[in-house]
């Protein structure tokens, strides 16, 4: 600095902040550790879905919107019923698949021995004839059921944190409840973090799955096929830390029913009604509810001690969370044949009723923050970490979200194409198309949300591409 007549000096010296503590590893994971998510996209397509996730586009085709296809997610796709040729004798199999612990590899990063755990998975087909040269099955059922111990890494407090340091009887019951979330054993792995602990939980999953499709032909000579798919999904979480995941149950399924006439030896009509829902369910699971129950506290908020200890319950999750999905397709088509040119053209009609119950913060969380407080026995100021702070029962903050959560939402999606698949000469092919889509701006159904933007009906979608052999 420059003083007017000179220079002037100042002296000063900066004091350290307070060491903060370390905790590499907190964020380690094992692969096996649930990620709390609601990828209902996910969902669904896993039940049409073989073999690896990625998809390799083999046509271009104006009925099909190909955002988002490469990572395997096909979008506004209607999934018909396809017919097939009519059974005439009876076919079926039987498996039975299973594993367990004594063959798996112990994880690189486990304490101790490998823990016990199974999978189960079984199931049988079977197809055939019901009426003669008109009617026609096949039908699919199975079961998954897998069991067994979650290895992973959680923070836990020592030997010295198990007891409230809280005068309050009442705060006293409460921080005691809530330590129980915690596993008895002590940190094992001091060269992480002080307060780092590998450790193993129970989970168990039961799915069960089945597909149904018909394939019958009508005195007149038309087509139908019908298919229905169903998945059910129960998932008993595991916790490291009780309250670390919820009780999970989805179940997706899908009614299909495809018409197809002949209106002429090269014209060919077909329309296609679908029927899609989702069910999924994310609850706070039974153990984590009963913390406090014994002091009459029916509803445990969750509680964030940032990295210092890990979290009792699921703050910013959004649990408990129910989400509904209805949609209703309906979906005409028209094929021609003229010569060396192929040509379709079809129309599709969407509506969506979707559904959600997304309770964030419905249960409150409390926030233990590291901060300056005073002894209550000495009367000093002293720097307490958050694990002090949730021993003495002195939240750094409250969030807690009160009214109706649930949400109601309607729309429509419109789509219309058309397509020409010509062949040039033998062995190259060219195909060209037009799609165009509308999407209405979803409507709440109790008028408790306005969306900020209109119907996006801009939608045009030119395709062109050749196959040569």
């Amino acid at each position: 600095m420059t003083a007017e007549n000179g220079a002037l000096v100042v002296n000063f010296r900066l004091s350290p902040a307070p060491e903060a503590e370390a905790v590499r590893g907190a964020e380690e994971r094992n692969p096996n550790d649930f990620i709390i998510r609601l990828d209902t996209n996910s969902i669904t397509n896993e039940m049409a879905r073989t073999g690896t996730n990625l998809r390799y586009l083999t046509e271009f085709r104006s009925d099909h919107n190909y955002y988002g296809e490469p990572l395997g997610y096909p979008l506004r796709r209607v999934e018909r019923a396809v017919p097939g040729g009519l059974l005439g004798s009876f076919h079926g199999s039987l498996y039975e698949f299973h594993q367990n612990h004594a063959l798996n590899a112990r994880p690189f990063f486990q304490v101790g021995p490998l823990r016990p755990s199974r999978r189960n998975q079984y199931g049988f087909s079977l197809s055939g004839p019901l009426l003669r040269d008109r009617l026609s099955f096949s039908f699919a059922w199975g079961q998954v059921r897998d069991s067994g111990f979650v290895n992973g890494n959680v923070q836990v407090p020592l030997a010295e944190e198990r007891l409230p340091r809280t005068t309050d009887p009442e705060q006293r019951a409460i921080i005691a409840g809530l330590l129980q979330a915690y596993p008895a054993q002590l940190p094992n792995l001091p060269h992480v973090s002080k307060r780092h602990l590998n450790t193993n939980a129970f989970r168990d999953i039961r799915n069960t799955a089945f597909s149904l499709h018909l394939d019958g032909r009508l005195p007149s000579g038309d087509r139908i096929a019908f298919d229905e798919q169903f998945s059910d999904t129960q998932e008993d979480p595991f916790e490291l830390v009780i309250g670390q995941n919820p009780q999970t149950n989805t179940r997706p399924q899908s009614v299909r029913l495809t018409y197809v006439r002949s209106l002429s030896s090269s014209t060919v009509a077909q329309v296609s009604a679908n029927y899609n829902r989702l069910a999924a369910v994310l609850l706070p699971t039974e153990r984590y509810q009963n913390l406090l129950q014994s002091l009459g506290i029916p509803e445990v908020p969750d509680i964030d001690l940032g990295e210092e200890l890990s979290n009792i319950g699921m703050p910013g999750q959004g649990i408990p969370r129910r989400r509904y999905e209805n949609h209703y397709y309906l979906a005409p088509q028209l094929t021609h044949s003229a010569g060396r040119h192929q040509l379709a053209a079809g129309f599709s009609v969407k509506h969506l009723w979707d559904s959600d119950e997304r309770t964030s913060n419905g249960r409150g969380t409390l926030l233990f923050n590291r901060d300056t407080l005073v002894d209550p026995v000495t009367g000093q100021q002293r720097t307490a970490s958050a694990v002090d702070n949730f021993l003495l029962g002195q939240a750094s903050r409250l969030s807690l979200s009160v009214g109706n959560q649930y949400r109601g939402y309607r729309n429509w999606e419109w789509t219309a194409y058309v397509q020409d698949r010509f062949t040039t000469r033998p062995g190259l092919q060219l195909t060209w198309g037009l799609r165009y889509e509308a999407l209405t701006a979803p409507r709440e159904v109790n008028n408790l949300f306005q969306f900020q933007h209109d119907t996006d009906a801009n939608n045009f979608a030119p395709q062109a591409g050749f196959a040569w052999t």
